[in-house]
């Protein structure tokens, strides 16, 4: 048995490792298409009659392309000094981010010891359900200590507390709800006291407190945040903040006030406007109309800085960057119609030439709206083009491997699932053809990483290698295009070997589980076969037998006859948790004590012999 679960571990760890390294060789035929394509889109937007340095509208933008332009951007322009953080033009502009600064501002106040969250100035902030809450888990840790309360008691002392708390008036602690719940337990039941029922309620009491406090302030400091008007800085953001927090847990504004303000606050704010500015001048650009230039970026990003922060130049903002230029434009046409290509490949009909060409003209054009098709089809090099339509049609190989692959390592895992639970009853025939079968998963295991790690890594390396040397020369030599067409066919013979192999370890996975699991091996030494994890006991002590519910893959609910039923290695039954393998044969009672006498749970086949995991 040992030998066969070593051979499937070592089929899964080699299969591991495969994965990993077709992952590696996906990544690197991605690369090199990736390389391929930016190359022959060059060479398009080289075309006569296409302007490159525009586009036609600006829905051909990507949010992140932008977002790549314009963050230099506003970097360059924040140390010219033409753009400042220093304030908002209005708290919307920070909606996105006023959470985490509440949070922030409420965890420095509460670290420096200015604001304590365990008392609120007033009780009715708290809402019903919440102090019920308090209460209930008060009473939860009164009983886990120890003291006995019926259901009546319980809800007479929730009733009693609720209204003795809620008619408390000014700032209310914690300490002083939990003696007017103990006041209240011992009022109710007579027994204990104040000091011992507050030390047994335990410490969920005051995370629930606390948690429902801060609960409060967020909510109510971002209320009052909401409403502020005008622009927004850190001073009167940080005002608002700490009047909220010191009307709702007391304490002395000036300290909570200076405590909001230490730390990360400031760095934090900061980082909000520049979201603002970016989700600005971000949504600015993308809402550009007409033909969209490097100028046109400009002037858009300049005006999503002003509706961010309020403040700054036109003239000055712009004047400020250089990062936006023609050459800029040019390259996020290259990079956004590369991507366009890449990800329509693979809904082409053929990976023609013709096809792929032709998918290349149309995207420059539609980005550009400049051009004609024939003459920027004519300009790419067709044999690059024919090198992308098979290193296409390689990474679809590879991909539909991953998928395999996946199924056949899940596969042995449900494998060595089902090993686990087997014992020593299986008979000598049984395993040795269990041996065998294991030992071919392994052996062909071996082969698909050896193919993998071999000549098909192998080929690929050289592919990128020639694709990396194309992408940097823009032009591909004769003896390139051999080396590629022999790699590509070498790749193409590995990958069907690697295919074939998985199959076999699919198919010998199935096969070795009938083996391990079919019946006909167990019949004829007395009763069909069962087998799983035991998941619950029952003793029927009347009929002195054992119910044991037993889980897939073979379960069903069996008895247990201690002097009747033949146990194995290693004798761990009845025991909730052990992994049981056996045989079964006629029900018998399981008998419980009822009343004076006895009544049955039932009949279930009893187990005439099973092995037992450890």
């Amino acid at each position: 048995m040992q030998d066969i679960q070593q051979s499937i571990s070592t089929a899964q760890t080699t299969l591991d490792s495969a994965e990993a390294q077709l992952t590696n060789l996906e990544n690197q035929v991605t690369v090199a298409a990736e390389q391929l394509v930016t190359t022959v889109v060059k060479q398009g937007l080289s075309a006569t009659g296409v302007n490159a340095t525009q586009l036609a509208n600006a829905s051909n933008l990507t949010t992140a392309a932008v977002m790549d332009m314009v963050t230099p951007a506003i970097d360059q322009a924040i140390v010219a000094g033409t753009v400042s953080l220093s304030q908002a033009a209005n708290i919307g502009t920070l909606s996105e981010n006023l959470q985490g600064l509440v949070t922030q501002a409420v965890e420095s106040s509460v670290l420096s010891g200015a604001t304590q969250l365990t008392q609120i100035t007033n009780i009715s902030l708290l809402s019903t359900n919440q102090l019920q809450d308090v209460v209930n888990q008060a009473l939860s840790g009164v009983m886990a200590s120890g003291v006995s309360l019926t259901a009546t008691e319980q809800n007479r002392i929730l009733s009693q507390a609720m209204s003795s708390i809620q008619g408390i008036t000014g700032t209310v602690s914690l300490s002083t709800i939990e003696n007017q719940i103990a006041s209240q337990i011992i009022s109710v039941t007579g027994a204990g006291t104040i000091s011992s029922l507050v030390g047994s309620m335990g410490a969920q009491v005051t995370n629930l407190f606390t948690t429902n406090v801060e609960q409060i302030l967020t909510t109510q400091a971002l209320s009052s945040l909401q409403a502020l008007t005008g622009t927004i800085d850190l001073n009167n953001l940080s005002n608002t903040i700490a009047s909220q927090i010191t009307g709702i847990t007391g304490g002395q504004l000036s300290s909570v006030l200076s405590s909001v303000t230490s730390g990360d606050m400031s760095g934090l704010f900061t980082e909000a406007v520049k979201d603002s500015v970016l989700s600005q001048a971000v949504s600015e650009i993308t809402g550009i109309s007409g033909i969209v230039s490097a100028t046109s970026i400009e002037n858009a990003l300049a005006s999503g800085v002003l509706s961010a922060t309020g403040m700054g130049s036109l003239s000055a903002i712009t004047n400020s960057i250089t990062s936006i230029n023609a050459d800029t434009i040019t390259s996020l046409i290259s990079n956004s119609i590369a991507d366009n290509v890449l990800s329509r490949l693979g809904g082409l009909t053929t990976l023609s030439v013709a096809n792929i060409e032709n998918l290349i003209g149309t995207q420059i054009i539609g980005l550009t709206g400049s051009g004609v098709l024939g003459t920027i089809t004519g300009t790419i090099n067709n044999n690059i083009v024919s090198t992308i339509g098979n290193i296409v049609g390689i990474s679809d190989q590879l991909g539909a491997l991953s998928g395999s692959l996946a199924d056949a390592l899940g596969s042995l895992s449900g494998l060595s699932g089902d090993l686990a639970s087997l014992t020593d009853i299986l008979n000598g025939g049984t395993l040795t053809e269990a041996l065998f079968s294991a030992t071919n998963i392994q052996s062909l295991a071996s082969g698909v990483l050896g193919d993998l790690s071999g000549s098909i890594a192998s080929s690929i390396g050289s592919v990128s290698s020639i694709s990396s040397l194309i992408s940097s020369t823009g032009i591909i030599s004769s003896t390139d295009l051999t080396s590629l067409t022999s790699s590509f066919s070498s790749i193409t013979g590995g990958l069907s070997g690697v295919t074939g192999d998985i199959t076999g370890i699919l198919s010998g996975s199935s096969g070795l589980t009938s083996t391990i699991l079919s019946p006909t091996s167990f019949i004829s030494a007395g009763g069909p076969p069962f087998g799983g994890m035991v998941t619950s006991v029952i003793y029927c002590s009347c009929s002195g037998n054992y119910r044991l519910d037993v889980s897939p893959p073979v379960g069903g609910v069996f008895m247990y006859q201690p002097g009747a039923t033949i146990v194995y290695s290693f004798y761990r039954i009845p025991v909730a948790g052990v992994w049981l393998l056996g045989l079964y044969g006629s029900p018998v009672a399981c008998m419980v004590p009822s009343g004076k006498g006895c009544a049955t749970l039932g009949a279930f086949p009893m187990i005439t012999m099973t092995g037992t995991s450890m």
